[in-house]
């Protein structure tokens, strides 16, 4: 979702929550009704010096204006509230970083683990192969040592 879309929604439901309507709302600032509803129709994005203007308002930082739909915060995350929210968010922003850093560590052993295991695999199966063909020597080798005495028992030969 764009910025623009958030900003659009967080305009409107903030101005609905207070109870403003666009003309209200204009007035208050000293804008026209026509910029307000063309924010919150996403036609057209505040300058900096209106966002700065709508933060002070609402009481709520730039970056909450910007980046969060705050309808769906379901918190009322105005003045204190808003401060709250957001260094929970960033809180929680950062455990989940250090969490994406464990699980690539952890993802980056399993990986030479399991690369380890694979040579290892392999030389079983090689050194396995090599048996099998030592135990086939032993039994031709047995084979014909039997074949031997065979022949010598049925000829006497011993």
């Amino acid at each position: 979702m764009k910025k623009s879309t958030f900003l659009a929604r967080n305009i409107q439901y903030l101005r609905k929550k207070r109870k403003f309507t666009q003309d209200s709302l204009a007035e208050s600032l000293g804008w026209k009704r026509n910029n307000i509803s063309s924010y919150e129709k996403g036609l057209a994005e505040p300058s900096l010096q209106r966002l700065v203007a709508l933060s002070n308002f609402f009481h709520l930082s730039i970056d909450l204006l910007l980046n969060f739909n705050l309808e769906e915060t379901g918190e009322d995350i105005s003045g204190k509230g808003g401060k709250a929210y957001f260094q929970k968010w960033l809180l929680l922003h950062e455990k989940l970083e250090e969490e994406s850093e464990i699980v690539e560590n952890l993802l980056k052993y399993h990986q030479l683990k399991y690369r380890n295991l694979l040579s290892d695999n392999r030389q079983v199966i090689a050194l396995i192969s090599q048996h099998e063909e030592l135990l086939q020597t032993i039994k031709l080798m047995f084979d014909e040592l039997l074949a031997i005495m065979n022949y010598e028992e049925e000829n006497n030969l011993s």
